[in-house]
């Protein structure tokens, strides 16, 4: 069905119904009310959201209107995004979203994935994200997409930092890499948008996230700098909920899940500087 049909079999008003501008795993359209998520082939995002509305639907997330065999009908949130507006706040309303970010990430992991996924975890956490690691530096190695010493450097610390991840249990975890699913509405509200993605692992495993939003700031037009005193959004995670960062060494389990993504971002963009930067700065 089209978004107009799914709306009209749910009585839902479908006036200035249009297609959403920012890409989506899944196809979303638009009212002033409504969201309309569409999966197509998407049928495993399509599962995980479902799952995700049927037992936890916490109220942090936009509440689902409706449901059908491939679409979700949720509601739209109205905010700014924390991602592009965190240098221009003040100290006090910077921390204030901080407070509902971590009591989010940390309710959101508290979750036992068991059941909520059609197939088993890693059965080992440390093969698992170190394989991913290695077998991404081969392949862009292997097609020039990476600096040689870069991926050399890459490997030695995953190889000297690989027992930091043995300690693990599973949980439920965000993965979306996509800044601005965190918004703040008019009335201060904090919210997470978009569950297609949710995977099972460790608890730390969210702070990835974070972690590259930390490390590649959004500056603001107008904005040469970005003072010393603007907090990173991680570190001020870690005070707000110490539970996260739990594990012996998360700062190098961290520094792996940000290096797997730029190493992915390297795939569609070969020898990006801002890839490799950030994974330099993970390395240190």
């Amino acid at each position: 069905m089209t978004a107009k049909e799914i709306l009209l079999k749910h009585r839902l008003n479908y006036s200035e119904l249009k297609k959403s501008g920012v890409s989506y795993i899944s196809d979303v359209w638009l009212t002033e009310k409504f969201a309309v998520k569409i999966y197509k082939h998407n049928k495993e995002g399509y599962d995980r959201e479902r799952r995700f509305y049927e037992r936890v639907a916490p109220p942090y997330a936009p509440g689902m209107v409706a449901l059908g065999d491939d679409y979700i009908v949720l509601e739209r949130i109205y905010g700014t995004s924390i991602y592009r507006s965190w240098h221009r706040m003040k100290k006090e309303d910077r921390e204030r979203y901080v407070r509902q970010i971590s009591a989010i990430a940390n309710d959101l992991t508290s979750y036992s994935a068991d059941g909520f996924f059609e197939t088993p975890p890693p059965q080992s956490w440390e093969k698992h994200i170190t394989g991913k690691i290695f077998s991404l530096c081969s392949e862009l190695q292997a097609t020039g997409k990476i600096p040689p010493d870069l991926c050399s450097s890459v490997i030695n610390f995953a190889k000297e930092n690989k027992k930091s991840l043995i300690p693990c249990t599973y949980n439920l975890c965000y993965s979306d890499l996509h800044y601005d699913n965190l918004l703040a509405d008019s009335n201060g509200k904090v919210w997470l948008l978009d569950y297609e993605s949710l995977c099972q692992a460790p608890k730390d495993f969210i702070l990835g996230v974070f972690d590259r939003m930390s490390r590649n700031p959004f500056i603001p037009s107008g904005m040469n700098e970005v003072s010393d005193k603007d907090m990173k959004l991680i570190e001020m995670m870690e005070k707000f909920t110490p539970e996260l960062f739990s594990y012996p060494g998360t700062n190098k389990r961290v520094a792996m899940y940000s290096i797997i993504h730029e190493l992915e971002l390297l795939l569609y963009y070969p020898n990006d500087p801002l890839a490799i930067k950030c994974i330099e700065e993970c390395l240190i």
